[in-house]
């Protein structure tokens, strides 16, 4: 129930940190300058920081967030695709990826 809970806060406090990123861009004033604003807010990556699960957004070294989710808890082949880099492409895809790995 713990991890539940704790599964549940971190994308809840992941989706307010997307939420104010985008409220905070400005209104780009071409299209194209839209559409790569759209294509690099809908891509992340799941892999490990510090031996725990931790997503990021694709192309950027700083994590959005960590989990309490030790990457060695894993079974080995969760593991090694976590220490890899797990790809998403949007938010539906990484909360399952995350339910997958921190529940």
């Amino acid at each position: 129930m713990k991890k539940l809970v704790a599964i549940t806060g971190i994308i809840l406090i992941f989706c307010v940190c997307v939420s104010s990123a985008a409220a905070s861009l400005e209104a780009p004033a071409r299209e194209e300058s839209r559409a790569s604003v759209t294509t690099e807010a809908g891509g992340y990556v799941v892999k490990d920081s510090c031996g725990k699960i931790a997503v990021f957004r694709s192309g950027e070294s700083e994590p959005l967030t960590v989990t309490r989710t030790r990457t060695e808890s894993l079974p080995k082949s969760d593991a090694k695709r976590v220490k890899e880099g797990i790809e998403v492409t949007d938010e539906t895809e990484l909360k399952r990826v995350l339910e997958d790995f921190c529940s």
